[in-house]
This record gives structure tokens, sequence and C-alpha cells, in this order.
């Protein structure tokens, strides 16, 4: 139960129906591309810049829990960590950016901590820039127009390829792994961890 007189109880009633908790599962085996996104793993949640992540693969890879591992393994793991889904975003973004009933953001409550956004290949392509300028700048606006900086780290997911087509399942019996790339001002930088034929890819949205 979140007291009243906690000054953060505001923002902590707001993020709550959105909160991932935990880790539900390490990446396990042996084979070297489980090894491989291991690092890749450790790598992003060590990133000093707490750079924007995106994590793109075939449905049911669990893509959010990777986001977890990453946030929960950074400095930054005493902090909250919200996931929304992105197909249900208004085009405005105003689950985002506009203040609710008790005059707080969801942007706002996140503050320092980190925000998920899920299937960001489905959100409305109104929203994307923003989300973009959210990714690249670390920088948002409100319905009055003022720009907010944000000071958290931004994780999205998306199950599409690199040319926008679908991610379709592995045929050759094996099971596909998906793939983080850190993005920056200059775009993304893929490290993939695949097994073979599996069938993913990385993106950032235009």
């Amino acid at each position: 139960m979140v007291s009243n007189s906690n000054p953060m109880a505001p923002a902590l009633r707001r993020l709550a129906p959105f909160l991932l908790g935990r880790v539900r599962r390490g990446i396990v085996g042996s084979s070297r591309y489980a090894q491989k996104l291991r690092d890749q793993i450790r790598s992003a949640a060590a990133d000093p810049q707490a750079t924007a992540v995106l994590i793109s693969g075939e449905p049911g890879l669990e893509k959010d829990n990777v986001a977890a591992l990453i946030h929960y393994g950074s400095p930054a793991r005493k902090q909250l960590l919200v996931r929304l889904n992105g197909a249900v975003l208004r085009s405005d973004g105003a689950e985002l950016f506009a203040p609710g009933a008790d005059g707080t953001t969801l942007m706002g409550a996140v503050g320092c901590g980190a925000l998920l956004i899920d299937q960001v290949d489905l959100v409305d392509p109104a929203l994307l820039p923003r989300l973009r300028e959210l990714a690249l700048h670390r920088r948002w606006q409100g319905p009055d127009g003022v720009e907010h900086a944000f000071n958290g780290r931004l994780f999205l997911t998306s199950e599409t390829h690199l040319d926008g087509s679908r991610q379709s399942a592995s045929r050759s019996g094996c099971r596909p792994c998906g793939c983080v790339a850190r993005t920056s001002a200059n775009g993304c930088a893929m490290a993939c961890g695949r097994r073979p034929r599996a069938s993913v890819g990385v993106r950032l949205p235009r």
C-alpha cells in the first residue's frame, strides 16, 4: 500500500498498473549464441550513457524479459521499470505525455527510472516522431508545448525485420533468440545473437 503521506505517492499510484517488477528468467544454455546474447545484455546494462535500447525478434521470445535483464543488471536497478503496450497508445501519446487527474504525467512519474514500450512496430505512425525524439534526444513535450528532459532510460520492442516485414517462426527446429541494439544519434548499432536460420532483426522506427 502507498501511504498518502509519502511525497512520491501520486507518482507511484500512477505507475502501479504498469510496473515490471522482476526478471522472470535468465538466458540459459551454453551455446555460443546464448553466450553472445548474455554478453550483449551485460554490455547494454553497463552502458554509462544508458542509451535507449531496441530489442527485436519473433513473437514469444520474451523481449520484455530481456529489457528487465538489462535494467535490473544496470546501476539503475533500484529505479522502477514501467511497461506500456505501444499498440494501444493514442496517436497523441496522451498516456505518456498528458497529466492525469492528479496532475502528474507518466513521463514525469518515471523520473530516473526506465520506460519499456512494447510492440513499437504497432505504434500509431503519428506518435513515432515523438518516440524517436525521446529515444535519441531524451526530450518530450506535454500538451502545453513545454519541453521536458527525460532522465531515465527507454526500451523498445519490435517484431519486425529491418525492412519492416513481420518476423516468422524458424523452421529449422532450433529456438530463435532475440537481438539487442543500442540506439544513438547516428542510428542503431546491432548486436545480434542468432541461432541458425532464426528470424531476427533490428531497426529504429523512422
